[in-house]
């Protein structure tokens, strides 16, 4: 079961990643234009709600991973004083966020009125920083975890609420303390840490897809399923995707993935 600590991370995290969201909302709506001066001005403004929420993110991160080990191996463990590592194979911040604009832009030139170009490039800038902070949290959890002492894996954790299929199947998999967990868009997931002195268990190979583990599942991931309307055997096969800018990302199985606007990140 997932402990009320873990539980209390995840609140504060999605209140992180909700006002993060809110503030480019506002920033799009009040910058966002059709000039190169308009794509500046909502660029120099958005990096910066970027770079601050990565910070925060990774900081709550570490010091939840602290606290989470020190409750299972009963020894304190400091907080590392993380920061955020350098995402997206090390992109420019202003390129990345200079594709909200692209995407406006080519729907414009493929016909759409101008307000809904700009309602296409607002769910970009949307994704994107949602995308950010996932990128920064999945580097902070992988630092923290390798650097801790009596840490063997870890585990991915379902958020409250619906998740999706893909994410479910994730959950019921185990990790090895220096893996990346594979990122998933709009996912809400946090981690768990394994400790002790023996291998995690069933642990996701990265080199082919991966089913249910029904050894590995508990009273959340099937409340997870009975939320979703389907039976186990109707959850997918999964795929974990390797993307040069994002790392590991969670595939349905047999679906093309061909590039980054695949997932629009």
């Amino acid at each position: 079961m997932v402990n009320a600590l873990t539980r209390r991370h995840e609140t504060r995290q999605r209140q992180l990643r909700r006002e993060a969201d809110r503030q480019i909302r506002i920033l799009w709506d009040e910058l966002a234009g059709p000039t190169d001066q308009d794509a500046q001005s909502f660029i120099g403004a958005a990096v910066g709600v970027d770079l601050a929420a990565r910070a925060q993110a990774v900081s709550m991160l570490d010091a939840y991973l602290a606290q989470l080990v020190t409750l299972q191996t009963r020894e304190a463990v400091e907080i590392l004083g993380l920061t955020p590592g350098v995402i997206r194979g090390g992109v420019p911040d202003t390129d990345v966020w200079m594709r909200s604009f692209v995407q406006a832009r080519t729907a414009r030139s493929r016909g759409a009125e101008w307000a809904g170009a700009l309602r296409q490039g607002r769910d970009r800038a949307r994704q994107t920083i949602a995308t950010n902070v996932q990128l920064a949290l999945q580097l902070g959890g992988r630092e923290s975890m390798s650097r801790r002492t009596g840490v063997v894996g870890y585990r991915r954790v379902l958020g409250p609420g619906k998740n999706c299929d893909l994410c479910i199947v994730a959950s019921t998999q185990r990790y090895h303390r220096g893996e990346l967990m594979p990122i998933h868009p709009g996912c809400g997931c946090t981690v768990e840490t394994i400790t002790g002195t023996r291998d995690p268990g069933q642990v996701i190979d990265s080199q082919r897809e991966f089913h249910f583990d029904d050894e590995f599942s508990d009273d959340v991931t099937r409340r997870a399923v009975e939320r979703l309307g389907i039976e186990i055997t109707d959850l997918p096969i999964v795929d974990i995707v390797h993307h040069g800018e994002l790392g590991p990302v969670l595939w349905r199985h047999g679906e093309h993935f061909t590039s980054l606007d695949d997932i629009a990140a």
